[in-house]
């Protein structure tokens, strides 16, 4: 399996690198901007994605719905420090997989790539309903699913969740 890693802090990348390697027989590569990923997978192809929201050329999302035009299959994980309600409904629109909010453990990390990789042998993996994991991830299925429901949802788990302070000062 071949996984690209696009972040823009570089210790954190080779961090992420270094976790996936040890469990996972896969080729994982480093993209520090989105332009380098764009040209990695163009040039090169891979079969995942993990990449950061926020990054200072082209942020995870505008790189994700360029690599979706062409390849709409392409599992992506976004992980990111700037969770929000918006970026959330956003990665779902995109077909994302996973949205990990940093700071993370490699456990959650992990908990993903096992759901990514199993799916590729059985497609009802994604079929669960959004769960939090950890109060770190929210994981959901792209398909057939009810935006007002996902945001009832996702307002519901915030509140439960230790981003209260975020819930409080925003309405949904």
């Amino acid at each position: 399996m071949n996984i690209l890693v696009v972040d823009d802090e570089i210790d954190f990348a080779v961090m992420l690198k270094t976790a996936i390697e040890m469990r996972y027989k896969s080729n994982v590569f480093v993209a520090h901007t989105g332009h380098e990923g764009l040209s990695h997978i163009q040039n090169n192809g891979v079969d995942l994605i993990i990449s950061d929201l926020m990054m200072p050329d082209m942020d995870g999302l505008e790189m994700v719905r360029q690599i979706k035009n062409t390849n709409k299959d392409i599992p992506v994980i976004f992980i990111t420090a700037y969770a929000d309600v918006q970026s959330a409904m956003e990665v779902i629109r995109l077909g994302a997989s996973d949205f990990i909010r940093k700071p993370f453990t490699v456990s959650s990390l992990y908990y993903s790539l096992d759901r990514l990789i199993h799916f590729k042998t059985d497609p009802e993996v994604f079929t669960q309903p959004l769960g939090l994991i950890g109060e770190t991830s929210w994981s959901f299925t792209a398909r057939d699913i009810d935006i007002p429901q996902f945001a009832s949802d996702l307002a519901n788990l915030l509140a439960k969740s230790h981003l209260i302070p975020f819930y409080e000062r925003h309405s949904f």
